[in-house]
């Protein structure tokens, strides 16, 4: 790894990279020193240190001279792991490939807890737009086994699609969700691009077991939980301020926290969210 040295060979404690660094490494040791002797780290957090080092060590070659300044060593996809919702993830995958991958437009589909499903489409090309979301559909209807009959095939791709890849997002060993990007060119995606695109998949599938394992133990004060359970029963907001003697306001007020600190975007997922942690 660079440090940059003095004219006699030891680091020079003047250079701003070497504080820089320094600080980092301070730091990173805390927290290590933190950890017990005889605890198991989770798997993930393992995995994302690993990941960090490399990516680390690539940067540091890259200044040096040695290493190559290509974006694609800017992985592994820091913006998809701090995915906080379904809907979140979804809006950030398509996204992430574009400072690496270039495309006209793009999907990903995320199937939430009930089957309920969440699409996200970007891209500079809008007429691709609607193609392309509808295609991103189709294929994650037919490798989430969403077609049971055999002789229902996959429709034909919009002919203003003339070259596009995909892959399946899997988490717990189930099709969770499908990445889709398209341009008009014929040939204009490579094999480093298919690449790229799997190892966003391996990292969204991270994502979603985390934003997944945090919604199913969703964490609420014992009002909140009130709450969410008769919201679960159905019950509007002006007859759950009855039920618990508050206002229709102090309500919403309790559900809008839930939804902020959970990154969740309705009533609905947050007491299903709930309720799916009272059933662990």
């Amino acid at each position: 790894m660079l440090m940059p040295m003095d004219p006699s060979g030891s680091p020079d404690t003047s250079n701003p990279l070497t504080i820089l660094l320094h600080d980092c490494v301070e730091r990173v040791l805390a927290s290590w020193r933190r950890l017990h002797p005889d605890a198991i780290p989770p798997e993930r957090a393992v995995r994302r240190f690993l990941d960090a080092l490399t990516t680390l060590e690539q940067a540091a070659d890259a200044l040096s001279g040695d290493g190559d300044l290509d974006d694609r060593a800017a992985m592994p996809f820091p913006e998809v792991q701090g995915a906080r919702s379904y809907a979140h993830l979804a809006g950030l995958l398509p996204r992430a490939l574009e400072r690496v991958v270039s495309f006209d437009a793009a999907a990903a589909v995320i199937r939430r807890p009930g089957d309920d499903l969440v699409i996200d489409v970007c891209g500079r090309d809008t007429d691709l737009s609607e193609p392309v979301r509808d295609r991103a559909l189709q294929l994650h209807a037919l490798l989430a086994g969403g077609i049971e009959d055999p002789e229902r095939a996959l429709p034909p791709r919009s002919a203003a699609i003339r070259s596009a890849l995909y892959v399946p997002l899997v988490a717990g060993g189930t099709v969770v969700g499908t990445t889709y990007i398209a341009s008009a060119r014929e040939g204009a995606f490579t094999a480093d691009d298919e690449r790229v695109l799997v190892e966003l998949a391996a990292h969204a599938s991270d994502a979603f077991g985390r934003v997944d394992g945090e919604l199913r133990a969703l964490r609420a004060t014992p009002r909140q939980a009130q709450v969410l359970a008769l919201v679960a029963a159905g019950l509007s907001d002006k007859e759950i301020a009855g039920r618990l003697g508050m206002s229709p306001r102090t309500v919403r007020t309790h559900l809008e926290r839930v939804l902020r600190e959970h990154g969740m975007a309705s009533r609905t997922e947050a007491a299903t969210a709930w309720l799916r942690g009272q059933r662990q």
